[in-house]
């Protein structure tokens, strides 16, 4: 709503402030309240930045009639992103092996001060029709949303594939703890999953340009679920298919945006594209913590074959809601506009 309201380059530009300054606060944290703080600060940060640098890439394109290359610099944009973490994650490892666990923080949120600059230097991209009051921003988009089926749906198999990706962060740990490994490893794998997903975010237009949409929709949201098995087995040839949530949202996540950028007015892109992790975030402050309680007191593998489960479930019904609309094009069947589409 902040990027559709005061443009994306403010919203990312305050996110850019935030969040180097919870990497700092996290790394000189005295106490829990503070570490509490920081990592609100970091969720705030995600949210400023959430469906404004896609807004702003897509409106940008846009304005010099390159929008058919969304997805091309989308998913590069993607695989830079989380290829560096997983190089700079590697570093991070390495540097708590002979420094304070500070200090890979502190200087965490010193290489986040250049983002500051580059989004104070973007130009906001033109849009079409007038700006709308901050609170009517997010009204319209949420009605734009629930009153088109392609839209809803959509965003539900998102979410599913990004919440995923979240269950499968948050229980690496212990699944390469089971494979025998000492914690200070962990970054490795955690690397090596980021670097993965990085792959799949360079080539997510070509395989695009392979694979129809309605493929897509279905494979990367199923893939992502099923493939959370595989770390309940405690094998450790059966990592590569456990990371596979990563890849399948970075493939996924371009195509998807592309298709709501489409289907959304100008004024409303931003917080339309956002929903999608609007809801994942819903569903991760209610699943995360039972997930959590259930491993402790049942074990990783029934929980984890539950969740999978569940998510498989929950996509099945989004991908048959989005199958009867008909909208299965990336172009939309009629203009986007403030009601419904498709």
């Amino acid at each position: 709503m902040i990027a559709d309201h005061f443009g994306r380059r403010v919203a990312m530009v305050l996110g850019s402030v935030v969040a180097a300054l919870a990497f700092v606060s996290f790394g000189l944290a005295p106490g829990v309240l503070v570490l509490l703080v920081a990592y609100a600060m970091f969720a705030l940060s995600e949210a400023l930045f959430s469906g404004a640098d896609s807004a702003m890439l897509f409106d940008s394109l846009k304005a010099n009639h390159r929008a058919a290359e969304f997805t091309r610099w989308n998913g590069r944009l993607n695989a830079l992103v989380v290829g560096s973490i997983g190089l700079l994650t590697i570093v991070g490892s390495l540097m708590t092996r002979w420094v304070p666990l500070a200090w890979p923080m502190v200087l965490s949120g010193i290489l986040t001060i250049p983002s500051i600059v580059l989004a104070w230097r973007m130009h906001e991209p033109p849009r079409e029709g007038e700006r709308e009051s901050f609170l009517a921003t997010g009204r319209g988009a949420v009605r734009l949303v629930l009153h088109s089926v392609p839209l809803w749906s959509s965003s539900v198999l998102m979410a599913v594939t990004t919440a995923a990706i979240t269950v499968m962060a948050h229980i690496i740990q212990p699944v390469v703890v089971g494979y025998g490994m000492p914690v200070w490893v962990v970054g490795i794998f955690v690397a090596v999953q980021l670097l993965v997903a990085a792959l799949g975010g360079w080539v997510s237009d070509v395989i695009g340009r392979a694979v129809p949409l309605r493929h897509l929709f279905w494979g990367a949201p199923a893939d992502s679920a099923l493939a959370l098995v595989a770390g309940t087995s405690e094998v450790i040839w059966l990592f590569p298919v456990f990371i596979l949530p990563g890849v399948g949202w970075n493939v996924l996540w371009p195509h998807f945006a592309e298709f709501v950028s489409l289907r959304a007015p100008d004024q409303q892109r931003a917080t339309v594209i956002s929903l999608a992790n609007f809801g994942v975030g819903v569903a991760t402050v209610v699943t995360l913590p039972v997930v959590g309680y259930g491993i402790d007191r049942l074990g990783l593998q029934p929980v984890i074959l539950a969740t999978s489960v569940v998510l498989c479930a929950t996509a099945a019904l989004a991908y048959a809601a989005w199958w009867r609309a008909g909208d299965h094009l990336v172009a939309p069947l009629a203009p986007a506009s403030g009601t419904t589409t498709g």
